[in-house]
């Protein structure tokens, strides 16, 4: 029972730092608006453009908003679930739909992580930059992207082993009647018989 705790308390832990870099992702939202709005503002008073090249670095900042929420996604409260075939399962069938989920998403996770690495280090290595009235570097973006799905690998290696470690030790429980989908005044089916 310890194993299957520890690794709770570690994604809790895991998920508060994942909360705290969604900080990147709202100041980037802030800049865009920002830059947005001088851009608007210029153009409608004085008929020019503000800042150059905005719309090339709104277009790179939408990397910083989409994938480093990725983790926290997977972990916190956003993350849509699609469980109510899943939870009409019994606990080996339903552990074993998760833990194929589980190998899915890991396996993606890490294949990402390694193109989006092998992409990072060809812009570091090459210079990537993006032409646009001012010049702007790839390379920190790469290494977001690249950083994200490393984070996001983690988290879901970290859930993998709490689903094993929770049927391991005969923790992975029915689901409530609530989250199987029946009401309170539906009858329970038990072998495809309803209780009488």
């Amino acid at each position: 029972m310890q194993g299957a705790n520890k690794v709770s308390r570690l994604l809790e832990r895991y998920k508060r730092v994942n909360y705290w870099l969604l900080a990147l992702p709202m100041v980037s939202l802030v800049i865009m608006f920002v830059l947005d709005a001088i851009n608007v503002t210029t153009i409608r008073l004085f008929g020019f453009r503000a800042t150059p090249s905005s719309k090339e670095m709104i277009e790179e900042l939408m990397i910083v908003v989409v994938y480093v929420s990725l983790a926290y996604v997977l972990l916190g409260p956003g993350h849509i679930k699609t469980d109510m075939l899943k939870n009409r399962l019994g606990p080996r069938l339903r552990f074993a739909a998760e833990l194929l989920g589980d190998t899915a998403v890991l396996f993606l996770a890490v294949f990402c992580t390694w193109t989006t690495t092998a992409g990072a280090t060809h812009a570091i290595t090459h210079g990537a930059t993006k032409m646009a009235d001012v010049e702007i570097a790839l390379s920190p973006f790469y290494i977001v992207i690249a950083v994200s799905f490393a984070l996001l690998s983690f988290a879901a290696l970290l859930v993998m082993i709490q689903h094993v470690l929770c049927f391991k030790e005969s923790r992975y429980s029915q689901p409530s009647e609530q989250d199987r989908g029946l009401s309170a005044e539906e009858p329970a089916l038990k072998g495809g018989v309803p209780d009488i």
